[in-house]
């Protein structure tokens, strides 16, 4: 699904997603927990999010456990992601997703898929922190940073809901700067804020 690129970035249907996992290398590591929230109209709409634990099929380092507190026991009656697989891409459907370095989401995502025979979750993307860096140059790119500078509450960060929801209303907090220099459509929103392909520049 194309959107139109005159689409307000009010109007845009969008869901924000994060992923907690095993590590960053996105051909050994696996996803352990995904959340994702609606946005519209200027609303987060946490009734209908996403949050889910999923089984990674390997065994999670320590290194990782120190970050997001997902042990085998928190996992241990979890699904294998392929059963959850149509819930998640149901859920994205119709809408672009944004994120802060998207790019490492969606490459896990197509990891997944290609690794266990799923279809892909190909929908256009918005990187929320390529989009706050276009607004303020600030070198510090965070999801903290970001939302310290833009006066957004931080909670529940490093668990996937809580980062996805952080990450909401890091992209709702830029709108308005965003339109007062001119970015008010999706496609003017492309054009700072595509991902970057992860590996590349990050």
């Amino acid at each position: 699904l194309a959107f139109d690129e005159d689409c307000s970035l009010i109007d845009l249907p969008v869901v924000s997603l994060d992923l907690e996992t095993t590590g960053l290398d996105v051909r050994r590591d696996r996803i352990l927990s995904i959340g994702i929230v609606r946005i519209q109209s200027g609303h987060i709409y946490t009734a209908t999010s996403l949050d889910l634990l999923v089984k990674p099929g390997i065994p999670i380092p320590e290194r990782s456990i120190n970050v997001h507190g997902i042990t085998e026991e928190v996992i241990a009656g979890a699904p294998d992601l392929p059963e959850v697989w149509d819930q998640i891409s149901g859920f994205v459907d119709g809408s672009v997703i944004v994120g802060h370095q998207i790019g490492y989401d969606l490459a896990m995502l197509r990891a997944e898929a290609e690794r266990h025979g799923l279809p892909t979750i190909d929908r256009p993307a918005l990187d929320t922190m390529e989009m706050y860096s276009a607004l303020t140059q600030d070198p510090r790119r965070g999801l903290d940073d970001a939302a310290d500078a833009l006066g957004v509450g931080v909670f529940g960060r490093h668990t996937a809901l809580g980062d996805a929801l952080v990450t909401g209303e890091v992209y709702l907090a830029m709108l308005r700067p965003l339109a007062e220099r001119g970015v008010l459509t999706y496609g003017a929103a492309c054009e700072i804020a595509e991902p970057p392909v992860w590996g590349q520049d990050t």
